[in-house]
Formats: structure tokens, C-alpha cells, sequence
């Protein structure tokens, strides 16, 4: 039997390995590029303090507690729980609007670097600009010193390219297994026909 007459030929296989391997490689790509940009659109402060920061994008935004972080070029490592006696509070600059702070239930986390998060609070901005967070104790102590990051939801940072990705990798799949079933029976065939001359 001559395998030159057979076709499709054997390179079909070859696409339909290579669209896989294409796919998985855009998709770890796009996981780290996704990954950067989250860590690095959290902004961070040490309380207790006053901090003004900027929310250029209307949306939900999560306060985490880092319970180990990086402060002041030491590694700080406390108890997860935020201290109870932490009090903080959000104002718009502009209209002197105070934002309400809400629990997150359940917690979300994050972990990089020497960095590992909790979710403490959520709150939603709806007029974009700049906003002074005022973060203190109770009872007026300066202590413990502690990092808090504040960013967007990480649902809705998430969600949307995560949601194109999967359909992405699923579109990629289904071509490639598409591609080698139909190479495969028309292979067979080829065979199955040169075998009856």
C-alpha cells in the first residue's frame, strides 16, 4: 500500500497538535499577563494614616488586610483577623460624599511575592476621582502598624478575560479535535478504497 495516495495526508494530525499546543501557550500568556496587571493596579497604604487615592473607573473595589507583607523593607508577618480596633473610612474629594464600607462575605484572598491578602471590606464607586482613605484605632494608639491593598473587585477583574479565555481554549479544542476526526475517517477510507483495487 502506497501511504503517498492516502489523504489527507499525515500533516493534519500535525495542525491538529499544534493548534493545541498554540492555545495552551496563549492561554499561560494571557494568565500571567492577567495576573501582573491585577497585582499591580492594587494600591497600598500603611495605617493607621490618612491616604488620598485615585479610583479612575466606577465599580466594585475590595480593602484587603495583608497579614504578611512588606513594611518599610521588612517582612511583617501578624494574626490573619484585622485588628478589631481598626476604624476606616472613605470620602470623596470632590463632594465630600462618604462612602459606605460593607464586610465581604465570603473572603477573598490573594497570594504573591512574600504578600498574602484578605478581604476585609468592599465598597462601590460610582463618580470616579480621587478619595482620602482615613484609617485609625479606637482607642488613638499608632500601633501595630499594618499594610492594607485596595483595588478592584477581583471578580469583575477576572471574570470577563477569564470568560473570553475559556472560550478561547475551548473554540481551539473543538477545532483540533475536529481537524483529527476528519482526518482520521477520510484516512480510513482512503485506506479501505485502496485496498479493494
Amino acid at each position: 500500500m502506497n501511504s503517498e495516495k492516502i489523504k489527507p495526508s499525515r500533516w493534519w494530525y500535525g495542525l491538529a497538535g499544534s493548534i493545541v499546543l498554540l492555545m495552551f501557550l496563549c492561554f499561560c500568556a494571557a494568565f500571567a499577563t492577567l495576573a501582573f496587571k491585577v497585582k499591580n493596579r492594587i494600591q497600598r497604604v500603611i495605617v493607621p494614616g490618612v491616604h488620598r487615592l485615585q479610583f479612575p473607573v466606577a465599580g466594585n473595589y475590595t480593602v484587603f488586610y495583608e497579614y504578611e507583607s512588606v513594611l518599610e523593607g521588612k517582612i511583617l508577618s501578624r494574626d490573619e483577623k484585622l485588628p478589631p480596633r481598626l476604624m476606616c473610612s472613605i470620602q470623596s474629594v470632590d463632594s465630600s460624599q462618604d462612602i459606605t464600607l460593607s464586610p465581604t462575605l465570603p473572603n477573598a484572598k490573594y497570594q504573591y511575592d512574600k504578600r498574602k491578602a484578605v478581604s476585609v471590606f468592599r465598597f462601590e464607586i460610582i463618580h470616579p476621582g480621587t478619595y482620602v482613605l482615613t484609617a485609625a484605632y479606637a482607642d488613638s494608639k499608632e500601633t501595630p502598624r499594618i499594610v492594607l491593598g485596595i483595588g478592584r473587585s477581583l471578580i469583575e477583574q477576572i471574570l470577563v478575560p477569564g470568560l473570553f479565555l475559556s472560550l478561547f481554549s475551548t473554540g481551539s479544542i473543538l477545532l483540533s479535535a475536529v481537524i483529527f476526526w476528519i482526518t482520521f475517517f477520510k484516512r480510513r477510507k482512503a485506506k479501505k478504497m485502496l485496498v479493494t483495487k
